[in-house]
């Protein structure tokens, strides 16, 4: 890591060309002025750099020594004085702002809705056997289970909405509940377009069943009126006025204003996808699911997801552009057979197969995309062109899925239909063509860097703490979740003690407390991260009793955090154990066999 950060200063085009640099526990965040300046590739070509991701904010992920190379970026410049003024005085582009709401209030609701999808595709699958009749009271109950997701999704986007813009929770989903309730909805007389009158002012009835831009608009309008009624009511009737207040405007708010707009901005695009579509499926198919890998890398895709696809699902029972998506999947699946098929390095091998499994199995692009097509630069040409050869099958058969899920074997269900054969032979063709063209025209292998330091003996790493296991795809940050910084488990604490998890010492503690990364004798670097998003408590109910540098003691106590009071404000407490350099190990062994784990159990072994 050493005079890495004078490397990336030089590559971002200098001093200079920062107008704002900032860090998290593993990320440099950077706002640039001439953002071409900046040489992406020699970026990507430092094998000690983890990724780069090119958006409105550019970010450098380094992994648990960013704090080391945020300081060598700082030192001698006057950046970090920089950064603090612009940081008060500088607004981020609206862009921005979208892409990173949407992922905020998405992100939580991903195992609801692709596990929803999965179970109303078996539904589906399970009554067009034979198996179910549509009439009985089983094929009922469980499609009630499977399409709740749509029916409430107004309320479960005013819960993590009203957690983006910190709005109270209650109050949010009172709002979007009220837009629902039964007496509310029979006001539809006429159906969608009935007039109605609230204090003289016409109300245009609209259907908030699986709306997505009222409940977000709702929720965003509420968050501010919150901030300047706790300015304006004494705090003594905080409790009764700002509630009552709250409700009293944003409901019929919502159903005057949000909800008509929000509802008819929604169906107006899905119309218009739906026009492009159906001019001619081939030509359509092959643009999206082309360029369906590329707007996942910039995060675009979820506002296609967000604004079209869950919203016309909901509306109308399928969509083609999720049957597109899974298309782009599947080329990239085949780019990795082509890469596992042309090399000889066995860690590439591995890591390959590891990517294709994440497609087949939970529908997951982004291994495939940023750790073999990005990185090696042809497989990514590779599966563009598959994906599209693909996607124009499927488009020009008019597939369609049946439920919001992520394209892999496993999600096959959600699109049982009378297309169902045309998607399998999409998939099939993404697949083999991503194949075919990887091996014919290869791949650009890297020239890679010497790691600096290895593990050079199994080890051990014990539970730092105490509470339920859980596996770090359930994690709600990609970075985790999608193993970017390495392989790693999580536990969900019962206890706010943090111990240590070795004999070793301390590498950096962030200055918010939120995480800490440890390295034993072995070389070992193993970071903490206690919960997700607690940067924002700068601190707050964190304790530390260690300091950079530190010498450590297996089960010595580390940290104290208050979790009910991290919980109280809305903060997930699950903590990542993730190993920083576990490129270097032959085999990891993680303890997913346990429910529990107490301090001193063993975590995580590396042989």
């Amino acid at each position: 890591m050493k005079n890495l950060g004078k490397q990336i200063l030089e590559l971002v085009g200098g001093e200079g060309n920062i107008k704002s640099i900032t860090h998290c526990a593993t990320r440099l965040r950077f706002q640039f002025f001439d953002k071409s300046k900046v040489d992406i590739e020699r970026l990507k070509e430092n094998k000690t750099i983890v990724g780069v991701v090119n958006a409105e904010q550019f970010q450098i992920i380094i992994g648990i020594h960013v704090r080391d190379v945020y300081l060598e970026l700082t030192k001698q410049t006057g950046l970090g004085v920089k950064q603090i003024k612009q940081e008060n005085g500088t607004k981020k582009k609206i862009g921005a702002i979208f892409l990173d709401a949407i992922v905020s209030i998405f992100s939580p609701l991903l195992p609801v809705l692709a596990g929803s999808g999965i179970l109303r595709g078996l539904v589906i699958l399970a009554s067009q056997i034979g198996i179910l009749s549509e009439q009985s009271g089983t094929y009922i109950i469980l499609t009630a289970a499977s399409t709740a997701v749509f029916t409430f999704l107004p309320i479960l986007l005013a819960v993590t909405t009203s957690r983006k813009f910190k709005a109270s929770m209650y109050i949010s989903i009172l709002i979007m509940g009220a837009l629902l309730m039964p007496n509310f909805q029979a006001l539809m007389t006429d159906g969608v377009g009935t007039i109605v009158h609230f204090m003289g002012i016409p109300v245009l009835m609209v259907q908030y069943t699986g709306s997505v831009i009222p409940a977000i608009c709702a929720i965003f309008v509420q968050s501010k009126i919150e901030k300047r009624l706790k300015i304006i009511i004494p705090q003594s009737l905080h409790l009764i006025l700002i509630p009552a207040i709250s409700l009293f405007l944003m409901v019929p708010l919502t159903a005057i204003v949000f909800g008509p707009v929000g509802v008819g901005l929604g169906v107006g695009i899905a119309k218009v996808v739906k026009l492009i579509l159906n001019l001619n499926g081939w030509i359509s198919g092959a643009f999206i699911s082309g360029i369906w890998n590329i707007l996942i890398m910039f995060g675009i895709h979820w506002a296609v997801n967000t604004t079209i696809v869950i919203p016309n699902i909901a509306l109308t029972g399928h969509s083609r552009i999720i049957a597109l998506a899974a298309g782009a999947n599947f080329g990239m699946a085949g780019a990795c057979l082509g890469v596992w098929i042309k090399t000889k390095d066995k860690e590439l091998k591995g890591y390959t197969i590891s990517a294709i499994m994440s497609i087949f199995l939970s529908g997951i692009v982004e291994p495939a995309l940023y750790g073999v097509g990005l990185k090696y630069k042809r497989p990514l040409i590779t599966g563009i062109i598959a994906s599209a050869l693909g996607g124009a099958v499927m488009g020009g058969m008019g597939v369609v899925g049946y439920a919001f899920v992520f394209g892999g074997i496993t999600t096959i269900p959600a699109f049982m239909g009378p297309k169902i054969l045309w998607y399998v032979v999409g998939l099939l063709t993404s697949f083999v063509m991503g194949t075919v063209l990887t091996v014919l025209f290869g791949f650009e292998k890297k020239k890679e860097g010497t790691q600096e330091e290895k593990i050079t003996k199994g080890v051990d790493v014990y539970s730092p703490l105490k509470g339920k296991v859980c596996a770090l795809s359930n994690v709600k940050d990609e970075i985790f979740s999608k193993k970017i910084l390495g392989e790693g488990i999580a536990v969900i604490p019962t206890e706010g003690i943090i111990k240590a998890p070795f004999d070793g010492r301390v590498v950096f503690v962030a200055d918010t407390y939120h995480a800490l990364a440890l390295k034993n004798s072995d070389g070992m670097e193993v970071l903490i991260h206690i919960g997700l998003d607690t940067v924002e408590l700068n601190g707050k109910y964190m304790k530390p009793f260690i300091k950079n540098g530190d010498e450590i003691k297996k089960g010595q106590i580390l940290m104290e955090v208050d979790l009910e009071a991290i919980q109280k404000f809305g903060y997930d407490i699950i903590t990542p154990v993730v190993i920083a350099n576990v490129t270097e190990n032959k085999k990891i062994q993680l303890c997913d066999d346990k429910d529990v784990v107490e301090y001193g159990d063993i975590l995580i072994s590396v042989e």
